[in-house]
């Protein structure tokens, strides 16, 4: 079960403090918000990047239909750490862990399934996942069950979740 998202920090602004709260509202739950440890801008990035990296991997997993309702996604517990939070979400009975890398600059979640992970914040993405993946032609992606990436390695067909803003762009399979 794979996926990922990066949300970089600087993209997105809340507006007001009463419409922030209420923008917090649309994505956790009265039982989320007690266990966030801050209510801040950074946190509502981060935990908006861990319920998209959630959605990612539980559409693939039970291929249902492409539309994010973050309240469906329901936090149970979240270890933060200096840079790193780990937390374990809850979708109809089914639960997955999420990794998310925070940097001064962007969050980037993923499940703890994603074994290989490619990051690249410039124009040149695809001449470095070539070189890394030993790739002599064009990237070889492939769309199988409701739209979702696969990537060609060895002849074999693996999952692959992208996320991208703008030219920066992440890769996990």
């Amino acid at each position: 079960m794979i996926g990922n998202d990066l949300v970089f920090f600087d993209t997105y602004h809340h507006g007001d403090a009463s419409r922030f709260k209420r923008k917090f509202r649309k994505i956790c739950s009265e039982e989320e918000l007690i266990i966030l440890p801050e209510k801040d801008e950074r946190t509502y990035d981060i935990v908006w990047s861990i319920k998209e990296a959630c959605y990612k991997a539980f559409q693939r997993e039970f291929n249902f239909s492409m539309k994010l309702n973050p309240l469906q996604f329901e936090i149970l517990s979240i270890e933060p750490s200096l840079g790193f939070w780990e937390t374990l979400v809850n979708w109809k009975g089914s639960e997955v862990k999420i990794f998310s890398l925070i940097k001064n600059e962007f969050v980037y979640s993923f499940t703890s399934h994603s074994t290989h992970h490619y990051f690249n914040f410039s124009v040149s993405m695809p001449k470095q996942l070539k070189s890394k993946l030993k790739i002599s032609k064009s990237i070889p992606l492939y769309t199988k069950m409701n739209n979702l990436p696969y990537i060609l390695i060895s002849d074999q067909l693996e999952p692959l979740s992208i996320t991208h803003e703008n030219a920066k762009i992440a890769f996990a399979w």
